[in-house]
Protein backbone atom coordinates (compact mmCIF):
# COMPACT_ATOMS: atom_id res chain seq x y z
CA UNK A 1 0.00 0.00 0.00
CA UNK A 2 1.61 3.25 -1.10
CA UNK A 3 -0.34 5.46 1.33
CA UNK A 4 0.96 5.45 4.91
CA UNK A 5 -1.58 8.03 6.16
CA UNK A 6 -5.26 7.47 5.43
CA UNK A 7 -7.98 9.91 6.47
CA UNK A 8 -11.52 8.55 6.45
CA UNK A 9 -14.22 11.14 5.82
CA UNK A 10 -17.97 10.64 5.67
CA UNK A 11 -21.20 11.48 7.36
CA UNK A 12 -21.76 10.27 10.90
CA UNK A 13 -22.99 6.68 10.55
CA UNK A 14 -21.23 6.07 7.21
CA UNK A 15 -19.29 3.19 8.75
CA UNK A 16 -15.87 4.86 8.94
CA UNK A 17 -14.88 3.20 12.22
CA UNK A 18 -16.09 -0.25 11.17
CA UNK A 19 -14.30 -0.10 7.83
CA UNK A 20 -11.10 1.33 9.25
CA UNK A 21 -10.90 -1.38 11.91
CA UNK A 22 -11.44 -4.08 9.29
CA UNK A 23 -8.68 -2.57 7.14
CA UNK A 24 -6.40 -2.31 10.17
CA UNK A 25 -7.02 -5.97 11.11
CA UNK A 26 -6.33 -7.06 7.53
CA UNK A 27 -3.03 -5.15 7.40
CA UNK A 28 -2.03 -6.50 10.83
CA UNK A 29 -2.50 -10.05 9.51
CA UNK A 30 -0.09 -9.08 6.72
CA UNK A 31 2.50 -8.09 9.34
CA UNK A 32 1.97 -4.33 8.95
CA UNK A 33 2.03 -1.94 11.92
CA UNK A 34 -1.00 0.33 12.23
CA UNK A 35 -2.19 3.14 14.48
CA UNK A 36 -5.91 3.88 14.53
CA UNK A 37 -6.64 7.47 15.55
CA UNK A 38 -10.32 8.04 16.34
CA UNK A 39 -11.34 11.50 17.46
CA UNK A 40 -14.64 10.06 18.71
CA UNK A 41 -12.87 7.51 20.91
CA UNK A 42 -10.41 10.14 22.17
CA UNK A 43 -13.26 12.52 23.06
CA UNK A 44 -15.35 9.80 24.75
CA UNK A 45 -12.28 8.73 26.78
CA UNK A 46 -11.71 12.33 27.84
CA UNK A 47 -15.41 12.73 28.73
CA UNK A 48 -15.07 9.87 31.25
CA UNK A 49 -12.36 11.71 33.20
CA UNK A 50 -13.37 13.62 36.31
CA UNK A 51 -11.50 16.76 35.29
CA UNK A 52 -12.73 20.16 34.15
CA UNK A 53 -11.87 19.28 30.55
CA UNK A 54 -13.55 15.89 30.87
CA UNK A 55 -16.76 17.33 32.32
CA UNK A 56 -16.85 20.11 29.71
CA UNK A 57 -16.36 17.67 26.82
CA UNK A 58 -19.06 15.38 28.26
CA UNK A 59 -21.48 18.32 28.43
CA UNK A 60 -20.70 19.36 24.85
CA UNK A 61 -21.16 15.81 23.54
CA UNK A 62 -24.42 15.31 25.47
CA UNK A 63 -25.84 18.53 24.03
CA UNK A 64 -24.93 17.42 20.49
CA UNK A 65 -22.59 20.38 20.08
CA UNK A 66 -19.18 20.36 18.44
CA UNK A 67 -15.77 20.36 20.09
CA UNK A 68 -13.46 23.27 19.28
CA UNK A 69 -11.10 22.29 16.47
CA UNK A 70 -7.97 23.06 18.53
CA UNK A 71 -9.09 20.46 21.11
CA UNK A 72 -9.55 17.82 18.40
CA UNK A 73 -6.18 18.64 16.82
CA UNK A 74 -4.46 18.54 20.22
CA UNK A 75 -5.97 15.14 21.02
CA UNK A 76 -4.91 13.42 17.78
CA UNK A 77 -1.50 15.12 17.70
CA UNK A 78 -0.84 13.93 21.26
CA UNK A 79 -2.10 10.45 20.35
CA UNK A 80 0.35 10.23 17.43
CA UNK A 81 3.23 11.63 19.50
CA UNK A 82 2.77 9.00 22.20
CA UNK A 83 1.96 5.94 20.05
CA UNK A 84 4.11 6.31 16.92
CA UNK A 85 7.22 4.49 18.09
CA UNK A 86 8.80 4.02 14.66
CA UNK A 87 7.88 6.00 11.56
CA UNK A 88 6.91 2.94 9.54
CA UNK A 89 3.37 2.40 10.89
CA UNK A 90 0.23 3.14 8.89
CA UNK A 91 -1.79 5.98 10.42
CA UNK A 92 -5.57 5.81 10.07
CA UNK A 93 -7.66 8.85 10.99
CA UNK A 94 -11.34 8.41 11.82
CA UNK A 95 -13.46 11.53 12.32
CA UNK A 96 -10.70 14.08 11.97
CA UNK A 97 -9.84 16.37 10.28
CA UNK A 98 -13.39 17.69 10.48
CA UNK A 99 -12.67 21.30 9.53
CA UNK A 100 -10.40 22.97 7.03
CA UNK A 101 -7.99 24.27 9.69
CA UNK A 102 -7.68 20.72 11.09
CA UNK A 103 -6.80 19.42 7.61
CA UNK A 104 -4.11 22.08 7.31
CA UNK A 105 -2.85 21.23 10.82
CA UNK A 106 -2.74 17.55 9.85
CA UNK A 107 -0.69 18.39 6.75
CA UNK A 108 1.78 20.31 8.95
CA UNK A 109 1.90 17.43 11.44
CA UNK A 110 2.56 14.87 8.69
CA UNK A 111 5.25 17.14 7.25
CA UNK A 112 6.94 17.27 10.68
CA UNK A 113 6.87 13.47 10.78
CA UNK A 114 8.26 13.39 7.18
CA UNK A 115 5.14 11.58 5.94
CA UNK A 116 3.33 14.26 3.91
CA UNK A 117 3.83 12.59 0.50
CA UNK A 118 2.12 9.34 1.54
CA UNK A 119 -1.31 10.72 2.40
CA UNK A 120 -4.79 10.10 0.99
CA UNK A 121 -8.34 10.87 2.10
CA UNK A 122 -11.17 8.42 1.48
CA UNK A 123 -14.70 9.79 1.32
CA UNK A 124 -17.05 6.99 2.40
CA UNK A 125 -20.10 8.13 0.48
CA UNK A 126 -23.45 7.19 2.08
CA UNK A 127 -26.76 9.00 1.54
CA UNK A 128 -28.39 11.22 4.16
CA UNK A 129 -31.43 8.97 4.78
CA UNK A 130 -29.31 5.82 5.01
CA UNK A 131 -26.99 7.22 7.68
CA UNK A 132 -29.92 8.67 9.66
CA UNK A 133 -31.44 5.19 9.84
CA UNK A 134 -28.12 3.61 10.82
CA UNK A 135 -27.58 6.11 13.63
CA UNK A 136 -31.09 5.64 15.02
CA UNK A 137 -30.56 1.88 15.03
CA UNK A 138 -27.27 1.94 16.98
CA UNK A 139 -28.84 3.91 19.86
CA UNK A 140 -25.89 5.67 21.45
CA UNK A 141 -26.68 8.39 24.02
CA UNK A 142 -25.82 11.17 21.56
CA UNK A 143 -27.92 9.62 18.75
CA UNK A 144 -31.07 11.63 19.40
CA UNK A 145 -32.98 13.05 16.43
CA UNK A 146 -31.66 16.52 17.27
CA UNK A 147 -28.07 15.28 17.75
CA UNK A 148 -28.11 13.31 14.49
CA UNK A 149 -29.60 16.22 12.50
CA UNK A 150 -26.99 18.58 13.96
CA UNK A 151 -24.11 16.27 12.97
CA UNK A 152 -25.45 15.70 9.45
CA UNK A 153 -26.02 19.43 8.88
CA UNK A 154 -22.57 20.15 10.25
CA UNK A 155 -21.01 17.67 7.81
CA UNK A 156 -22.38 19.68 4.89
CA UNK A 157 -21.16 23.04 6.18
CA UNK A 158 -17.86 22.11 7.86
CA UNK A 159 -16.57 18.79 6.50
CA UNK A 160 -17.40 19.28 2.81
CA UNK A 161 -14.76 22.06 2.56
CA UNK A 162 -12.25 19.46 3.87
CA UNK A 163 -13.42 17.05 1.16
CA UNK A 164 -12.91 19.76 -1.48
CA UNK A 165 -9.50 20.61 0.01
CA UNK A 166 -8.27 17.05 -0.52
CA UNK A 167 -9.99 16.84 -3.90
CA UNK A 168 -8.26 20.02 -5.11
CA UNK A 169 -4.85 18.56 -4.23
CA UNK A 170 -5.71 15.22 -5.89
CA UNK A 171 -5.58 13.33 -2.59
CA UNK A 172 -9.25 12.22 -2.45
CA UNK A 173 -10.67 8.80 -3.26
CA UNK A 174 -14.48 8.47 -3.18
CA UNK A 175 -15.83 5.04 -2.24
CA UNK A 176 -19.50 4.06 -1.99
CA UNK A 177 -20.29 3.14 1.61
CA UNK A 178 -23.60 1.47 0.76
CA UNK A 179 -24.04 -2.31 0.58
CA UNK A 180 -22.73 -5.00 2.90
CA UNK A 181 -19.76 -4.38 5.17
CA UNK A 182 -17.74 -6.87 3.11
CA UNK A 183 -18.62 -5.17 -0.19
CA UNK A 184 -17.56 -1.76 1.15
CA UNK A 185 -14.32 -3.18 2.55
CA UNK A 186 -13.51 -4.75 -0.83
CA UNK A 187 -14.04 -1.37 -2.54
CA UNK A 188 -11.77 0.36 -0.02
CA UNK A 189 -8.97 -2.18 -0.47
CA UNK A 190 -9.25 -1.85 -4.25
CA UNK A 191 -9.13 1.96 -4.05
CA UNK A 192 -6.03 1.80 -1.84
CA UNK A 193 -4.34 -0.90 -3.90
CA UNK A 194 -4.47 -3.44 -1.07
CA UNK A 195 -5.36 -6.84 -2.49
Amino acid sequence: MKFKNVVFLGRSGAGKGTQLKLLETYLNTQGKKTIYVSIGELLRALAKQDTFAGRKVKSIITEGKLIDEWVAAYLWQNDIMTRLLENDAFLFFDGSPRKLHEAEALDMTLEWFEREKEMVAILLDVGHEEVFGRLKARGRDDDTDHGIKSRLDWFETEVMPVVRYYESSERLLTVSGEGTIEEVQARIRTALGVE
